[in-house]
């Protein structure tokens, strides 16, 4: 399966954040509606949820959710008072990746597919993904 979008790793956070947005808003209107339309917890949702099980795993969101909002927010800052792009659509896209993406393409791509992102979220998984070797 080809990928809906495919962003090249980085090392520094915001070069990726941005590196994602740029990328995203380029992509027709179809993409940025299937990668939209991917799961995308709300924080409150997210933060009940896994601080019943680990408090560092509560907190490692709450730290991406509001990293995302502040490269988001800067990202359209920088676009100009005639963009209409939205914050809130942006900021998504660093939740959606890290719930829906594979690595792709030796490890320098992090991708979203179509069919492909929707196999990691099962109650009862059947497979599993080596990306390791030849086969």
């Amino acid at each position: 399966e080809v990928p809906l979008l495919a962003i090249v790793k980085k090392r520094a956070e915001t070069d990726y954040l941005f590196g994602m947005f740029t990328t995203y808003l380029n992509a027709p209107t179809e993409t940025k509606d299937k990668i939209q339309s991917m799961f995308c917890p709300h924080l409150a949702d997210l933060i009940s949820v896994t601080a019943q099980h680990s408090t560092e795993l509560a907190a490692m969101f709450t730290v991406l959710f509001e990293r995302a909002n502040s490269v988001a927010t800067a990202y359209v800052r920088q676009l100009g008072p005639n963009s209409s792009v939205a914050v809130e659509e942006l900021r998504r896209l660093p939740i959606i990746f890290y719930f829906n993406s594979h690595t792709y393409n030796d490890g320098k791509h992090s991708a979203c597919f179509e069919q492909g992102s929707k196999l990691t979220h099962s109650c009862c998984p059947n497979t599993l993904y080596n990306g390791k070797g030849t086969r």
